[in-house]
């Protein structure tokens, strides 16, 4: 229950400040099997411009569906970034 509380409050902070030179997103998979189909955590990292790298948003999604995408997304743009 702490992590939930902390990885919520750390999903949604503010990016409004944060710049990046490169962003890349990506789905990673697990072999771990739900009842209906494989895990996937949907991953979006940034480069800063003094080439540090940071997880801009971790995710679980259905697949990499365009939904799931799409969610993840809009919600980083409405934090700011």
């Amino acid at each position: 229950q702490v992590w939930e509380k902390e990885h919520e409050s750390w999903s949604r902070r503010d990016l409004k400040l944060k710049r990046y030179v490169y962003i890349w997103a990506d789905g990673v998979y697990f072999n771990i099997r739900s009842e209906t189909d494989r895990q996937c955590i949907l991953v979006v990292i940034g480069v800063t411009e003094q080439g540090r790298k940071e997880f801009i948003a971790i995710e679980d999604g259905f697949r990499e569906s365009e939904q799931s995408w799409s969610e993840l997304l809009l919600r980083v743009k409405a934090q700011g970034l």
